[in-house]
């Protein structure tokens, strides 16, 4: 067991100019970092393509949360693992292919495993052991995709379900006049259902606003989704966010949010919505459903005319109750987050100073 006068490090893709992602995932990592810090020795780690010359612009959207943890931006999984080398735990976000060189990590699997040119899961001489390094993923559905075979290998262990956590930013937003409009956030890739929630928003005749919180990520499908949205009328383009507290604001000030998703492994815009106090429409899809709370509906995927009713129904409810932000912030708390990661990765008892040790290890279940 280790105590939590260790070090731990996370090590995640740097995206180049925009450093640390605005969205998903990189505001759970800089979460854990933040609480943690104090409690072990942290440290970020982020494997860029192009190394930003400026450390601090890199992490500038989590500059709050990443104060006093340290920050390394290097060019390869061979330097972050000179970083990590002989760190307690080391948790590796989503890039399986850099296990190699980092085999003491419990991989954190928050999307499908890639299996595009260049990024592929490596040969390995023992399978079992690439499958048996996934240490956690953020749905029971995500883990039993991961479970069902999808990577070819016989595991001992389970994977367990590490919930990711909705932050302090989308749980304190304060109440706003809100417009009558749809909100759209995500990665502008196709299974994030943005055709689906701009025909929803003609049929119901509001505005639709789309943001990107992967600012200054610019591949051919990105800059073809912004060139597309530029030309459809009732749909207007929100800067990208610089920062989890602007989210949490657009979501405020909507009468919905709209996540048709497929495949999504979570949806953290579903819960970031709930919380800031905007009711929520997603299919019922993959891990989505798991993210459903008081203030939001599950639809079938692809059907449109239970979609445009459940929009409509959000737009004309009344203002959420406190009580189902509440529901959402304790369900998915910062706490019960911390605790499942940790002990995913065999961290040791008592990791956020709560007073009671860190159950043991239960996978497929909700930490």
């Amino acid at each position: 067991m280790h105590t939590s006068t260790g070090s731990i490090a996370f090590v995640s893709m740097g995206h180049y100019p925009s450093g640390f992602r605005v969205g998903g995932i990189s505001n759970v990592m800089a979460g854990w970092a933040q609480a943690l810090n104090g409690r072990y020795d942290v440290h970020v780690v982020a494997v860029y393509d192009t190394v930003p010359d400026d450390l601090d612009e890199a992490f500038a959207a989590h500059a709050h949360r990443l104060a006093g943890v340290r920050k390394h931006a290097v060019g390869s999984p061979a330097e972050a693992a000179e970083v990590v080398a002989g760190m307690d735990l080391v948790s590796l976000h989503q890039e399986a292919h850099w296990l190699p060189y980092l085999p003491q990590a419990g991989l954190m699997m928050h999307n499908p495993p890639c299996f595009t040119p260049g990024r592929v899961w490596p040969p390995a001489a023992d399978p079992g052991a690439l499958r048996a390094a996934i240490a956690g993923a953020p749905s029971r559905q995500a883990c039993s995709r991961w479970l069902a075979g999808l990577i070819e290998a016989e595991v001992a262990a389970g994977v367990d379900v590490v919930t990711p956590f909705v932050a302090a930013e989308f749980v304190g937003q304060p109440r706003v006049e809100k417009g009558r409009h749809v909100v759209w956030a995500g990665r502008l890739v196709a299974n994030k259902g943005l055709a689906d929630a701009a025909t929803v928003a003609g049929r119901l005749g509001v505005e639709l606003r789309v943001t990107d919180v992967t600012p200054g990520v610019l591949d051919p499908e990105t800059a073809g989704f912004r060139d597309r949205l530029r030309r459809l009328p009732g749909v207007r383009l929100v800067p990208p966010p610089s920062s989890p507290a602007e989210v949490a604001g657009l979501f405020a000030a909507a009468s919905a949010v709209v996540l048709p998703s497929v495949g999504e492994p979570f949806g953290m815009v579903s819960i970031e919505a709930q919380a800031s106090g905007t009711r929520t429409v997603v299919y019922a899809d993959a891990g989505l459903p798991e993210t459903v709370g008081p203030a939001a509906v599950a639809v079938p995927v692809g059907d449109l005319d239970a979609l445009t009713a459940a929009v409509r129904d959000a737009l004309d409810a009344p203002e959420v109750p406190a009580g189902s932000r509440a529901w959402v912030a304790e369900r998915f708390s910062l706490d019960r987050s911390l605790r499942a990661l940790l002990r995913s990765l065999g961290g040791g008892p008592d990791p956020v100073g709560a007073g009671a040790p860190v159950p043991a290890r239960t996978p497929g279940t909700i930490g």
